[in-house]
């Protein structure tokens, strides 16, 4: 399963972070919950040198069920 990434969403509404992938490994994978929606978060860092560039996407907004199913897949390297 291909996902979509897209920029983040800009609005004032509170993000409550549910699960995370450990920082150690690149690119770090959240599951999010804002709005009453879920979705993932998928943030790149990349240093280079001195250099660092963080890279912050985003899958769109479903419903949590739905997440928590996507959630598992990506986990278990079905979904990228």
């Amino acid at each position: 399963m291909r996902l979509e990434w897209v920029s983040p969403y800009e609005g004032n509404v509170p993000i409550r972070v549910w699960q995370g992938t450990c920082p150690c490994r690149q690119p770090v994978y959240e599951l999010c919950l804002s709005g009453g929606r879920a979705f993932i978060r998928k943030t790149t860092t990349v240093v280079a040198g001195e250099m660092r560039a963080v890279s912050v996407r985003e899958s769109p907004r479903w419903g949590v069920k739905y997440a928590r199913e996507t959630w598992a897949e990506l986990l278990a390297g079905h979904a990228r």
